[in-house]
């Protein structure tokens, strides 16, 4: 059962405010066992609905909460991201972008010591993300990380 794997993954990042277990139990309940399109769905419309909650939070200068929000969203476009089969689907761009977009403007509404950056490779640049501690006095060792696929 791959979704269970998958949902208790997203479970897993609640306590790191990137998942709320209500709405991770709202998607659970409109899940079909082993139907890829209805889990990309689910989770798409729920990524969507905190984006959009992000941005009214964003305007009403409610700065934490539309942090907050973007910081799920995001999870949430990453996660419809984990059980695409058709590699071709415009939809995996799009999300991948959505995800990075939501991930980049929590981290600045959040004060959180971190910055989107490009990486140059070949001919063209990989999105990354710098992190430098706040302690950190001068040169510091630097930690590349390379995740996997769905993270």
């Amino acid at each position: 059962m791959l979704q269970d794997a998958l949902v208790k993954h997203v479970l897993g990042l609640v306590n790191y405010r990137m998942a709320d277990v209500g709405e991770v139990l709202d998607v659970n309940a409109n899940l079909k066992n082993g139907d890829e399109q209805t889990w990309i769905s689910a989770w798409a419309t729920m990524a969507n609905r905190l984006q959009e909650r992000a941005v009214q939070y964003e305007q009403a200068n409610k700065l934490v909460s539309a942090g907050s929000a973007y910081l799920r969203a995001s999870t949430y476009w990453r996660v419809a991201l984990m059980y695409f089969g058709d590699v071709a689907d415009p939809r995996i761009r799009q999300y991948c972008r959505l995800s990075q977009s939501c991930y980049d403007k929590s981290m600045k509404l959040s004060g959180y010591p971190g910055k989107a950056i490009e990486i140059p490779y070949e001919n063209t640049t990989l999105p990354g993300h710098y992190f430098q501690s706040p302690h950190a006095n001068g040169k510091s060792p630097l930690l590349i990380v390379v995740p996997g696929r769905d993270t």
